[in-house]
């Protein structure tokens, strides 16, 4: 018997430890797929310009006209029925540059493209599978173009480039002579790049187009104008919208509206009698959404600031107080099926602002809801726009011990847009509510110069959100211009203990100048110089900055030999990534790199050591091109510098900074894989002597950037590989920053990882782990970072070229929500950094529990009863009993 009790225990202690050391899985089940997250697939190509039919089952649509100089890389193909996306290619065989362009046509069940290097490819149009691809060189100073045709019931493709002409078979890609160069170009006709404004159906009698800008409209061959007898609206749009008619029969006709904003909608029209039209709209898509700039997630819950007052006010009346205890007491207990209501309580509802640049226009998508993924709300920007701003929060705050707290739960945003003609520039404004759409105020600005830096700030008058621009002639205005506005934001600066500082930044220069705002004796904000930086022979390629939103929870880390490793918390860090232009000088840049034309560098052989120990070769012949600068915005000064070498352009690198870490992303042109580069940042170590009852270091929690022997950091740095490269780096966000911090990261293949910042962490040794790191939880040092499948956030859903991740917290604080676009594909989802420790999943069953704490209720009154019952027969019966 003892024998088996010690077996049974030996069981549970391996089956314990193994769980203590296991992975938690963080898959998802079928079920779950698609209920805490959702993707917009868009065509990727922007506004339509470019329509044909494949049957009467799909359309092929793409951006290219015949006089485009410029176009995307996309071409790609929808259900004619739901619009549903049936397949999308890019059909670019190069990176993206100046001079990205393609061409496309459709015959039959053959789509052909042709791209700026002179690859033309033929895919199959029903399903978007690659038949064929061939290279044709390009002529100086001619583009290819193309078109495919049918003859004799065989199609062909036909490119030509200045005066010569290639036919080729369009099924096997065989280049042929008949039909001759010359027999082809009398197949050149409509390349279905035509964009007219009103369409015609013979079989009906009907001709469709835009009456004004928001409505439909109908008329016979007589021009006589037929009534709709339910009239179809659209948004108010600034550019004209176009009609391609895809089916005509006798019965309907269907029809695809475009506009240069990106709304694409198929339309069903039918004639109820000679004089009557009946119209029902099939499908919308936004295609503007395939080129987002910047996006934002807005509170649209409970825990909105404008509301917070309303709340506290109403919470402290006695009716109130006990209807809001009662509604949570009984939802807590049972399930009402109302998600939206759990929704508000956890600040799951949150309103996604997605701003694009090239569509000017400004996207509302909820992302909780029946109606998560849709979008709400869209704001027309003015077209011709040189840049548009989405202004939002308040600047860094002075302390940062516990993140930045950059008031970025405000409802109230601030659209910019800068306007300029040859006589002078203007920066229109428009103030409005981010999680209604609703418009507030708006105005505009007349300015001298070009603006260089916005700097967002808290208002007071007609909108909660107010921005300081700062121009190029160093002059600063304050948006919106009321005088209630202007007096908080003077206030704010004159307030600021340490002053307020900015920075402006000229990319095509490669310069950096930080500078203080003050306010003069005329009371008007005014700037002074602090520190400038130039990275000469570079270029700047991106800039990243702490999330305003981030929690820190600790300003130190606990190592294992209970000593304390302090880290390096700066509101005002900044991360500057150059890469060595080509006509860069030899000299400068290798005075800048800090690399010498004859580097050498004596090593001990690898016998010499032992190997757990024996460091990385490192070659000296190849010069850093690519650098990772990390600057304090408020003195101008470059902290660290870490430097990179065969660095490939593409896919552009990708950079976050978190708490006091720094994680950036490239791809080796030798290797051929992608890398992280990880730094962290340390003020020091307090050892573990040091800290008693009775004694303490003397530390503070503030420093001065100006102060160049305090504001120093010490940094770690390390590298790790990736089978796959990176296009975008985010980091998880959570309400007290206590979860596990995971990076986000897209890959090139379009799939979209969380890692754990453990996996990254710079202290992992390159020998054996000592004792004390394992207690810290270290492993060895390995380059190679896998990415397992189970660590997927999108799972089996492709999300292709993904510029941009942000994540925004909830009110719980083991959920995170993040987002990710920039590419033709936008993905939400909610994930669990540290798994969710703090909510019951949504399959809880409440009513069973509600029945069982009943009946333990039940069982305890009778009990209680009985007891009361025998309490006078014996003393030891009512003990028992109690």
């Amino acid at each position: 018997m003892r024998l088996s009790v010690g077996n049974n225990l030996v069981g549970l202690s391996l089956l314990v430890t193994s769980a203590l050391f296991l992975q938690p899985c963080r898959a998802i089940f079928e079920d779950d797929a698609g209920q805490l997250d959702f993707l917009i697939a868009t065509t990727g190509h922007g506004p339509v310009k470019f329509v044909a039919t494949v049957g009467n089952t799909a359309v092929v649509t793409s951006d290219f006209t015949d006089d485009a100089t410029k176009t995307s890389c996309y071409v790609a193909s929808r259900k004619v029925a739901d619009g549903t996306l049936v397949w999308r290619r890019n059909v670019c065989s190069s990176a993206a540059d100046e001079q990205q362009y393609h061409g496309v046509s459709v015959s039959g069940n053959f789509v052909a493209t042709v791209d700026h290097v002179g690859v033309v490819q033929a895919w199959d149009a029903t399903n978007g599978a690659l038949l064929w691809d061939v290279y044709l060189p390009t002529k100086s100073n001619h583009r290819l173009s193309i078109w495919a045709f049918a003859k004799a019931g065989t199609h062909y493709i036909a490119v030509t480039s200045g005066s010569d002409t290639s036919v080729f078979d369009a099924a096997t890609g065989t280049a042929t002579t008949s039909p001759s160069a010359r027999e082809a170009h009398t197949f050149k006709g409509s390349s279905g790049t035509q964009q007219p404004t009103e369409v015609y159906c013979d079989a009906l009698d009907l001709t469709v187009g835009a009456d004004g800008a928001t409505a439909l409209s109908a008329w016979n061959r007589k021009k006589d104008k037929l009534p709709f007898q339910n009239q179809i609206a659209f948004p108010p749009e600034e550019e004209l919208s176009f009609f391609s008619l895809l089916s005509c029969s006798t019965t309907a006709m269907e029809v695809l509206r475009t506009s240069g904003r990106g709304t694409t909608t198929m339309i069903s029209l039918t004639k109820t009698d000679s004089l009557n039209v009946s119209g029902e709209v099939m499908w919308t898509a936004e295609e503007g959404l395939s080129r987002v700039d910047s996006a934002i997630m807005l509170d649209a819950s409970h825990s909105g600031v404008d509301l917070e007052q309303d709340k506290k006010e109403n919470l402290l009346q006695l009716v109130p107080r006990l209807k809001s205890q009662v509604m949570a007491m009984t939802e807590g207990l049972v399930n009402t099926g109302n998600p939206v209501r759990r929704d508000d309580v956890f600040g799951f509802l949150k309103i996604a602002l997605l701003l694009s640049s090239s569509s000017n226009r400004l996207y509302g998508i909820p992302t909780s809801g029946d109606t998560r993924g849709k979008t709400r709300f869209q704001v027309n920007l003015p077209a011709g726009a040189e840049w548009h701003r989405l202004v939002h929060g308040a600047s860094n705050s002075i302390k940062s011990g516990h993140g930045i707290k950059g008031g970025t739960h405000t409802r109230e945003v601030l659209l910019l847009s800068s306007l300029s003609s040859a006589r002078e520039k203007q920066i229109q404004w428009t103030c409005l509510d981010g999680t209604t759409g609703t418009e507030h105020s708006k105005g505009s600005v007349t300015l001298k110069t070009a603006v260089s830096q916005v700097i967002p700030l808290a208002g007071s008058g007609g909108c909660r959100q107010a921005a300081v621009l700062i121009l190029e002639d160093r002059s600063a205005i304050v948006i919106p211009e009321d005088k209630v506005t202007k007096e908080a934001v003077l206030e704010q600066v004159a307030m600021s203990k340490n002053g307020f500082f900015g920075h402006s930044m000229r990319k095509e220069s490669a310069e950096l100048e930080a500078f203080a705002v003050k306010v003069d004796r005329n009371g008007d904000l005014s700037t002074m110089v602090v520190g400038a930086i130039a990275f000469p022979g570079e270029e700047i390629l991106s800039v990243a900055y702490p999330s305003r939103e981030e929690a820190i929870q600790s300003p130190s880390n606990a190592l294992g030999d209970f000593s304390l490793l302090l880290k390096y918390v700066n509101p005002h860090l900044m991360a500057v990534v150059t890469k060595t232009k080509e006509d860069g000088k030899e000299d400068e840049f290798s005075a800048l790199s800090g690399t010498r034309k004859t580097a050498t560098s004596k090593r001990k052989p690898s016998g010499a050591s032992d190997t757990a120990e024996v460091e990385p070769t490192v070659s000296t012949n190849d010069k850093p091109n690519f650098f990772v600068n990390i600057v304090d915005s408020v003195s101008g000064r470059i902290l660290y510098r870490a430097s990179h070498t065969n660095v490939a352009s593409s896919p552009s690198p990708a950079i976050v900074i978190s708490e006091n870490w720094v994680f950036y992303s490239f791809t080796n042109e030798k290797t051929r894989r992608g890398e992280i580069g990880v730094l962290s940042l340390y003020e020091g170590m307090v050892d573990s002597k040091s800290l008693t009852a009775f004694s303490a270091p003397e530390l503070s929690s503030t420093f001065s950037s100006l102060d160049a022997r305090e504001s120093k950091p010490v940094v770690l740095a390390k590298t790790f590989s990736l089978a796959k490269s990176a296009t975008a780096l985010g980091m998880t966000s959570t309400r007290g920053g206590i979860s596990t911090r995971r990076l986000i990261l897209a890959t090139i293949d379009g799939q979209i990882f969380a890692l754990d910042r453990k996996v990254l962490d710079t202290r992992r040794p390159m020998g054996q782990v000592k004792d004390t790191e394992k207690k810290e939880g270290l492993q060895q040092y390995s380059e190679l970072i896998p990415l397992v499948s189970y660590t997927s956030l999108s799972y089996l859903q492709l999300v292709e070229s993904v510029a941009s991740i942000v994540s925004s917290q909830t009110d719980l604080e083991s959920q995170t929500l993040v987002l990710a676009f920039g590419g033709p594909d936008i993905f939400f989802t909610r994930t669990s950094p540290s798994r969710g420790f703090d909510l019951l999943p949504e399959s809880f069953n409440r009513p069973l529990l509600s029945i069982v704490v009943a009946g333990l209720l039940i069982v305890l009154f009778v009990v209680k009863v009985s007891c009361v019952g025998v309490a006078g027969g014996s003393i030891a019966t009512m003990r028992c009993c109690v």
